[in-house]
């Protein structure tokens, strides 16, 4: 079985503001990411039981291509209602093998 780790060029994490993350992933070639993002792997029951939080902050899972075609990505963004939740988020991400630096 492929992970997203084998198929992703990317993974990013950033923060929009103190209780806002971003997730992106980007791909190298459009048959990737049009693979990925049919599949419906990425969604937000799914993110949400991996970081702890409800399905509902999950705000929302943006599929996008550049206007070239250079660059193909799922970008999701999760809310944290209370700093216990941003903790886990945390946690989860500072554990993770592929993640090398949390901010």
């Amino acid at each position: 079985m492929e992970t997203l780790r084998d198929l992703a060029k990317t993974l990013r994490s950033k923060n929009c503001d103190p209780f806002n993350t971003t997730f992106d992933v980007f791909f190298d070639d459009p048959h990737t990411y049009r693979r990925v993002k049919e599949s419906g792997a990425i969604n937000a029951a799914d993110i949400a039981a991996m970081y702890g939080i409800q399905p509902d902050q999950v705000l929302g899972i943006r599929r996008r291509e550049s206007r070239k075609g250079n660059y193909h990505a799922l970008s999701c963004l999760v809310v944290a209602r209370e700093r216990e939740e941003l903790d886990r988020v945390y946690s989860v991400l500072s554990g993770h093998p592929d993640i090398l630096m949390v901010i």
